[in-house]
């Protein structure tokens, strides 16, 4: 598979941060270093002092602002036509539709408040890192037309793994952690491709669920 994945902006902490995912009471050992990356690298925080919201829900809005800072946006003033955006993150909700990353549901809603779906995670965390379709056969039978080639690509990278041997759980709520373990090992991949390493025999991963 022929794959072109963009460099990634380091974009300064969040400010009173924890230091570490250790300061999360639900950061378990699984966790620890995706959420360490994200705290650090300041794509997020936690939902409160103690946690990082593990097994809450990636609402739409939360991750369009973690992946606008993955691509380096800065946050200005910017205008959104989406009633539901905020102000102060309407800004991130540019930056991504203005890459191509995503779009609103409707002409005037973005979803702000809409949880994802690990499908619609693959289809985000692929074009965000400019990662080419692949029309490599999964052995899911839970994913649509819509989303098997973003699916497909991430599966052929070892980054996304499934629910299960033949089901990837397409429709199911994308988890905060979830989404931490994906864009981490999304980005562990970045850096050894830019190492010049043959993902072609890349490890098995643990499956993310």
């Amino acid at each position: 598979m022929k794959m072109w994945l963009s460099s990634l902006l380091v974009v300064g902490s969040l400010t009173m941060a924890p230091l570490s995912a250790q300061a999360f009471t639900d950061v378990n050992a699984r966790y620890q270093e995706a959420v360490d990356y994200m705290v650090s690298e300041g794509y997020t925080n936690g939902i409160n002092a103690t946690q990082f919201g593990v097994d809450a829900p990636m609402k739409r809005l939360d991750a369009a602002v973690i992946l606008a800072k993955v691509l380096g946006a800065e946050s200005k003033g910017a205008s959104v036509p989406f009633t539901d955006v905020p102000a102060d993150r309407a800004w991130a909700v540019k930056a991504l539709v203005d890459a191509g990353v995503t779009q609103g549901k409707t002409a005037t809603r973005f979803g702000s408040n809409d949880a994802i779906t690990r499908a619609e995670m693959t289809r985000l965390l692929r074009l965000t890192f400019n990662v080419a379709e692949s029309d490599r056969p999964i052995p899911f039978t839970d994913v649509s037309p819509r989303f098997v080639k973003d699916v497909s690509a991430l599966y052929e990278l070892n980054v996304a793994a499934g629910k299960t041997s033949t089901r990837f759980g397409a429709e199911e709520t994308l988890k905060r952690g979830e989404f931490a373990l994906f864009l981490h090992k999304l980005v562990q991949v970045d850096e050894d491709f830019e190492n010049g390493e043959d993902w072609t025999d890349a490890p098995e991963v643990e499956s993310i669920t």
